[in-house]
């Protein structure tokens, strides 16, 4: 994986912004294996990977706040700028399994 250096404002958001979607899709990963596990009544390992989610989730939202700044701050995307949104309602959030 080719690394670029992140000099400006712009290229740090954007930096930002590919980390949180990868960040995001291991989080679902994160919560389908525990869900897995649930079904399979191995609590152990449920709650291993409902940890690895909630330590995802604290790292998706501290990224999504900082970056809420960036852009209320005025820092522009390299390209067009677009608005994140994030692929969770507040409600949704929550982890662990029902």
């Amino acid at each position: 994986m080719a690394q670029t250096e992140v000099s400006t404002p712009a290229q740090y958001r954007w930096a930002m912004l590919e980390a949180l979607g990868k960040l995001k899709g291991h989080y679902h990963f994160e919560l389908a294996k525990a869900r897995e596990w649930y079904e399979c009544q191995d609590r152990e390992l449920e709650a291993y990977h409902r940890g690895k989610a909630r330590g995802l989730l604290f790292a998706i939202e501290t990224i999504e706040a900082t970056e809420a700044d960036l852009r209320e701050a005025g820092v522009p995307l390299l390209e067009d700028d677009v608005v994140l949104t994030s692929l969770h309602s507040h409600d949704e959030r929550r982890v662990g399994v029902a």
